[in-house]
């Protein structure tokens, strides 16, 4: 399903780019595993200076894997925006819609984030002109309002 839709949006190379995507999560999965415990204690201590090996691999290979895979999913999130068929006609106020929340909102907090670490606003700002949205004259604040309501709706039928 996943193959056939991403295949729909025009994304190259489906198949080969998740079966990659599966080779790296799965080793990931087990390193998360043996570093759980440790993760805890790292989040809830100011530097903490010492860690196991397996979680030194843990975020080696999740690194790795965030940089191997952002070319494929930034081709998704763009096939998404360019080719999905149930878009509805109001695509505009979608790529402005996004523009919005991922260039300003999103990539706001973390500039905050990164901020004095050139390496990483450079990596940051790369990663917005890949992603490559663009604002339109287009209004889209209903369709934020629709999506609130929406998650609205969710948590009351739950």
């Amino acid at each position: 399903m996943i193959v056939a839709y991403l295949n729909l949006v025009n994304v190259a190379d489906v198949r080969q780019r998740l079966t990659s995507l599966g080779k790296v999560l799965g080793p990931a999965c087990d390193l998360r595993n043996d570093s759980n415990y440790e993760a805890l204690l790292i989040a809830h201590e100011f530097r903490h200076k010492i860690i196991s090996p397996a979680f030194a691999d843990l975020s080696s290979n999740m690194a790795m894997a965030a940089e191997s895979t952002l070319p494929f999913l930034i081709d998704a999130f763009n096939g998404f925006r360019f080719h999905d068929p149930d878009l509805p006609e109001n695509r505009d106020q979608y790529e402005t819609f996004l523009h919005v929340y991922v260039r300003d909102r999103i990539g706001n907090a973390i500039r905050r984030k990164i901020a004095g670490s050139m390496h990483l606003e450079t990596k940051l700002e790369d990663i917005l002109v890949r992603l490559g949205t663009n604002p339109t004259e287009a209004h889209y604040e209903h369709l934020e309002n629709r999506s609130r309501c929406q998650c609205l709706q969710v948590k009351l039928d739950l």
